[in-house]
């Protein structure tokens, strides 16, 4: 028992310099700015809306919703660079600003990582179980962006840059 206690201020002394070297990790800037994500100017329906906002908004558009443990290094280091790196593939909240060419090319890799079932990481899944998709939540998703993709094809070249939509 006394050998316990002789450990107890190396114990403590690491463990202090475990937490004061965590608090002094660089923190990687990342926009948190929740602007709006129109969901209806990439042409999605109420379902298909429901489901991107359940599942894929947290890391593809500019509305987050950051959990408590975001602020903490080094989780805060790896979230802000799994949301970097969704936004840099595909940001909804700047799809208006996307040209037809690019826009065609996210949904076909939104539809192609569907059915693969790269989407959501399994590791955002882990920490959020409600962005699981069902088979019928990924019918829907790869649906709309085949139909939306379909539609781009379509439309002449100056309806196809503008936020206007196109009835169907």
């Amino acid at each position: 028992m006394a050998n316990v206690y002789a450990r107890l201020p190396f114990v403590s002394a690491l463990l202090f310099l475990v937490v004061f070297t965590v608090a002094l990790l660089p923190r990687t800037h990342v926009n948190r700015a929740n602007e709006d994500a129109s969901t209806s100017q990439a042409g999605m329906s109420a379902p298909v809306a429901r489901v991107f906002e359940r599942s894929c908004k947290d890391c593809h558009s500019n509305r987050i919703e950051w959990p408590w443990y975001s602020k903490i290094p080094p989780l805060s280091l790896a979230i802000a660079a799994d949301v970097k790196r969704g936004r840099s593939f595909f940001n909804l909240s700047e799809w208006s600003s996307y040209s037809t060419g690019r826009k065609r090319g996210f949904l076909l890799a939104i539809e192609t990582d569907l059915k693969r079932d790269k989407m959501p990481p399994k590791t955002y899944r882990w920490m959020h179980w409600e962005s699981a998709l069902t088979e019928r939540d990924r019918s829907l998703l790869a649906n709309w962006a085949r139909e939306e993709g379909q539609l781009l094809r379509k439309r002449p070249p100056s309806l196809a840059k503008s936020n206007a939509s196109v009835p169907r």
